[in-house]
């Protein structure tokens, strides 16, 4: 060290920028070297528990197969799955995962002897306690499998969570529910979160669609909820459900001050093509404006009343092209022909325009 202190003394600039440069290199390289071969040490182990797991699914696989042929019982088959987790740790996960996908395969009746599998292997306590994570994609498959093998002692937890700001996994907790029948928790959602997406709704939609229609839920009920978002959700349910026995709370959610609410009340009650209960449809239609106005005239060529004729004559006469063109359309549905139209407009283009093969 004291040569080199000496040599560092005496050395001019550029020896000395030649040792630093040579010393940062050699850092450099070594440094690179040790992280290659940490990486590929890493993937090394990676690939073997990759083998090591897949080795531990196929015996699993093996020992359902052998379950659902009827070769094994419900006792040997938790026995070979219990000595089976005991031997490698990273045997647990896979098994709920098999168990799972096999239970997607059975119908809800024949998952009897499956979910006492899952119990008898404690799984459900397992999952339990990973339901208490704080990651919501976890959280949110846990949430499946607990309401796939009927765990009630998760029903706590699911209301729990039910304020997550999370909108994957709220609406897995809402599916869930459904499935343990909870409806009172499923109604009281809307206390716990005040938005529901358009995108949100549509997965609700999709999963309601899925279930059994025994198992579908009294949604009119969100038809009363405090929150526009959940009534929209009502709303878009009874058409999508094709309720006609839900026309009169319908047509009372057309006084909902959310635009977006009366337009869906529209947009269901032309969908379902039920009477028209007129007075109460002409009384939204003088403060109606934009779509929700051109909607309800479009709606009123389904009353063919006189006092509902009157007004769409009214209407035909506007300034605004679209409210005109709505109140002809609702009298052609209402029968009248191409040359009563004509006599009722003062502008003949837009009669040509309702029978023009093109705008059909």
């Amino acid at each position: 060290m004291n040569e080199l202190a000496d040599w560092w003394e005496w050395a001019d600039g550029t020896a000395r920028l030649q040792l630093s440069l040579g010393v940062l290199t050699a850092l450099f390289s070594l440094t690179a070297t040790g992280l290659m071969i940490h990486i590929w040490l890493l993937m090394i182990v990676r690939n073997r528990r990759q083998q090591q797991r897949l080795l531990i699914a196929q015996r699993i696989e093996d020992e359902l197969a052998a379950w659902l042929s009827a070769d094994s019982t419900n006792s040997q088959l938790t026995g070979r799955l219990e000595q089976e987790m005991s031997r490698n740790p990273l045997a647990r996960p896979i098994v709920v995962d098999t168990l799972y996908a096999t239970g997607k395969l059975l119908t809800f009746e024949a998952q009897s002897g499956l979910r006492e599998v899952f119990r008898g292997l404690q799984l459900d306590q397992w999952c339990l306690q990973k339901l208490r994570s704080g990651n919501w994609h976890e959280q949110a498959y846990i949430v499946r499998v607990l309401s796939r093998f009927q765990v009630h002692e998760a029903l706590p937890h699911f209301r729990r969570l039910m304020g997550t700001r999370n909108a994957t996994l709220r609406i897995e907790i809402i599916t869930a529910l459904v499935l343990f029948n909870d409806f009172s928790s499923v109604y009281a959602v809307e206390e716990a979160n005040e938005r529901l997406s358009d995108w949100d709704q549509l997965l609700l939609l999709e999963r309601f669609r899925a279930l059994d229609p025994e198992q579908i839920p009294d949604f009119s009920v969100w038809l009363e909820a405090s929150r526009p978002d959940w009534v929209l959700f009502g709303v878009r349910l009874c058409r999508y459900f094709n309720r006609y026995d839900q026309m009169e709370s319908l047509t009372d959610r057309l006084n909902h001050p959310d635009g977006r609410v009366q337009r869906a009340v529209l947009e269901a009650l032309l969908f379902l093509g039920a009477p028209v209960d007129t007075p109460r449809l002409l009384d939204f239609i003088r403060t109606a404006q934009g779509e929700c106005l051109t909607l309800s005239l479009r709606l009123m060529g389904f009353s063919g009343d006189d006092e509902a004729v009157a007004a769409l004559k009214e209407y035909a006469l506007s300034a605004e092209p679209e409210v005109r063109l709505a109140a002809l359309q609702a009298l052609k549905e209402s029968g009248y022909n191409r040359q009563k139209l004509t006599e009722i407009t003062d502008d003949p283009r837009y009669v040509e325009h309702l029978y023009d093969p093109l705008n059909r």
